[in-house]
């Protein structure tokens, strides 16, 4: 299966460490395999990184608050300079 590279920089801006999810440096398959073990392990930390991601998508990163700024940025574009 071919996979898409993410831009690291964007989604440790996403991924709160410990908090939603756990961030492992690009090509550290040892702490990767580390971080997947370790949530295979705690039931809790997995609950808590679920529900804090979760969370965070449905209160940032739904359509109408992106709606609204998206908006107000061709607003803010149509306008005449001064």
């Amino acid at each position: 299966m071919r996979t898409v590279p993410l831009d690291l920089k964007l989604v440790a801006e996403v991924i709160r460490h410990e908090r939603d999810g756990l961030l492992v440096p690009c090509g550290d398959v040892a702490l990767l395999a580390e971080a997947m073990l370790r949530l295979h392990q705690d039931p809790q930390l997995r609950r808590t990184c679920g529900d804090a991601g979760r969370h965070k998508v449905l209160t940032e990163y739904q359509w109408p608050p992106r709606l609204a700024l998206v908006r107000e940025t061709y607003e803010r574009l149509a306008r005449p300079s001064s």
